[in-house]
């Protein structure tokens, strides 16, 4: 997402919606939008809308409101290093003249988009274990 995008999103989006929801539940048109500090959530200065207040998080607290987050990065950092490493020390094992440093020089971008694919339908298959697994701690 860029500055330009998220800004978009809200204006033509998020005001629109909140508006239309507002209108329907007979509330008041106000709303506080509340977004991590990421720099692309920062195109503006102030409020882009006069019935949206923009309220930014502080820096590095996104994963301490999002405590599932944590977990699931944990696990997938653990499977991509399993998955990066374990063809490395295989074949460092299997053939001992054969250094770390001349196998991922002897690696192609096959072996590295096969590896890239493996992750990604792992990913999958973790934040479902994860959701399935960790979400009692949030919701028993």
């Amino acid at each position: 997402m860029t500055q330009l995008l998220f800004q978009d999103a809200l204006l033509n989006c998020y005001a629109s919606e909140m508006k239309k929801y507002c209108m329907e539940k007979n509330i008041p048109f106000k709303s506080l939008l509340i977004v991590d500090n990421d720099t692309r959530h920062l195109p503006f200065i102030g409020d882009p809308h006069s019935n949206i207040k923009v309220v930014f998080l502080p820096p590095n607290t996104t994963s301490l409101i999002q405590p599932m987050d944590q977990g699931v990065t944990a696990a997938f950092k653990a499977y991509y290093l399993g998955r990066t490493f374990a063809p490395a020390i295989a074949t460092t094992e299997k053939d001992t003249e054969k250094t770390l440093v001349q196998f991922w020089r002897d690696n192609n971008i096959y072996d590295s988009s096969r590896t890239l694919l493996g992750i990604g339908m792992m990913s999958q298959e973790v934040y479902k274990w994860y959701l399935e697994e960790d979400i009692h701690e949030v919701h028993p």
